[in-house]
């Protein structure tokens, strides 16, 4: 009977009937908690770039880290942290806090989502470009929020060997 329930859930899933009680889950899982995931990407055209890490999401608010990079968001500010290269870049929020406060819209817009064996994946256009970006995440985690002080990054404890580049 398990079996036969597993065979039905597989076939309303790919067949998109099930899909908007799904992505209305995973927005629900999103609003007031703070999720973390590992994460993949590569362009889907032109020039092919892949990285992986790991990221942290709360509210508007986010914390990536891969390929070197560190970058942090308070909803308001992004600081992009090259730790290699002791480079500090810091620029308004930008629009990806709104994507995640509108989270089950921005889903619906990604026509190949999908969900199998605990990977979310699927391609969605960057804002103002062409090319597709393909992601998938994995090991995603719901945690209770915090107070969000790790989405603030104080330049103001960096010695002088670091190059700040304040581009608000």
């Amino acid at each position: 009977m398990k079996r036969l329930a597993s065979i039905i859930a597989t076939v309303l899933l790919s067949s998109g009937l099930f899909a908007q009680d799904f992505i209305g889950e995973i927005a629900t899982m999103v609003k007031g908690a703070r999720i973390t995931c590992d994460y993949t990407y590569s362009t889907t055209t032109g020039t092919i770039i892949t990285g992986k890490g790991t990221a942290v999401l709360q509210g508007e608010c986010y914390s990536i880290s891969g390929n070197g990079l560190e970058i942090i968001c308070d909803s308001n500010t992004r600081w992009t942290k090259d730790p290699l290269y002791k480079e500090v870049y810091i620029e308004k929020a930008g629009d990806f806090g709104k994507i995640l406060s509108d989270i089950e819209g921005f889903l619906r817009t990604i026509p190949d989502l999908k969900y199998e064996d605990g990977v979310l994946s699927g391609t969605f256009l960057l804002p103002g470009e062409e090319s597709g970006l393909f992601c998938s995440l994995s090991n995603v985690r719901k945690l209770p929020a915090t107070d969000g002080k790790e989405f603030f990054f104080d330049t103001a404890a960096l010695d002088s060997s670091w190059v700040i580049t304040d581009l608000r």
